[in-house]
């Protein structure tokens, strides 16, 4: 999880900037943590909470519930998605969006499931309250399910064959060279659903070279740099651990509430195992 809250701080002071380098200071004036950290973290308190995963029922309200606390105590610090903004304050009841939130906010079901039909239902009853169009559902699903496979010590080569293989098949021909001259705010909105930043999103994390590089390869692609970062994060912090001065410094950036959310979820997750 702290890699998925270290991208999107990394991140925040790039959304919408366009940036194309991967050359720049790490953690700068700037940064701070948005909705994707505030959401990373309600979900990673839901699971927490729900002592029972196998009622899912629970799980969904719960994590209905915590979202939106959370997302009150702060409203005024980020910028939210007008969907989803409905959705949290105004109790709009559409849930059919697929828009990029649905995968940045998951990565904890990578870390507490314990099989990779538990990473599908859970990830599922997380994201289906909110995010319930087939895209959104997949989405959330493949990151979930590509930080499950980088805890359990599975290749970067295996990893990506599985995400070709069952949710992007465009993977295969995806390079960041090719992603990142024309990648960027488009007039269809593209940029910033699921199936236009996850692709991307795996991308830089098969072409990093150790967890820093992860982040700077997705911010270096430009758009919705701190959500595509967030995503590529979290599954580079199963894959290569994150550095305990990394983790101090972005667990700075949090308030106390949120900091206690995220050493109380820190505290159950599972460990990454040893790469085969």
């Amino acid at each position: 999880m702290i890699g998925a809250i270290i991208g999107d701080i990394v991140g925040s002071r790039f959304q919408f900037q366009d940036f194309k380098s991967k050359q720049f200071e790490f953690f700068a004036d700037g940064c701070c943590p948005t909705d994707d950290t505030f959401m990373t973290l309600a979900i990673g308190k839901a699971l927490t909470v729900c002592k029972d995963r196998t009622d899912e029922e629970s799980l969904r309200r719960a994590a209905a519930r915590i979202m939106r606390e959370i997302a009150a105590k702060h409203r005024d610090e980020t910028g939210w998605g007008l969907n989803f903004y409905k959705w949290l304050f105004e109790g709009n009841p559409n849930t059919q969006s697929f828009g990029n939130g649905a995968g940045m906010r998951i990565s904890g079901v990578g870390w507490v499931a314990e099989t990779e039909a538990e990473v599908k239902r859970l990830s599922k009853a997380v994201t289906e309250i909110s995010h319930g169009h087939a895209e959104g559902i997949k989405g959330a699903e493949c990151v979930a399910m590509a930080v499950f496979l980088a805890r359990i010590g599975k290749d970067k080569a295996y990893i990506k064959e599985r995400l070709i293989q069952d949710y992007y098949p465009e993977l295969a021909e995806m390079t960041l060279d090719k992603i990142r001259p024309d990648y960027g705010i488009d007039d269809d909105g593209n940029w910033v659903t699921c199936q236009g930043s996850i692709p991307q999103a795996m991308t830089a994390f098969f072409e990093g070279e150790d967890f820093e590089d992860c982040i700077r390869s997705a911010i270096s692609i430009g758009g919705d740099a701190d959500t595509i970062a967030c995503m590529t994060g979290a599954v580079a912090e199963a894959y290569y651990g994150v550095d305990r001065a990394l983790e101090e410094k972005a667990v700075s950036y949090l308030s106390p509430d949120l900091q206690f959310a995220y050493f109380a979820f820190d505290s159950v997750k599972r460990k990454r195992e040893a790469r085969k």
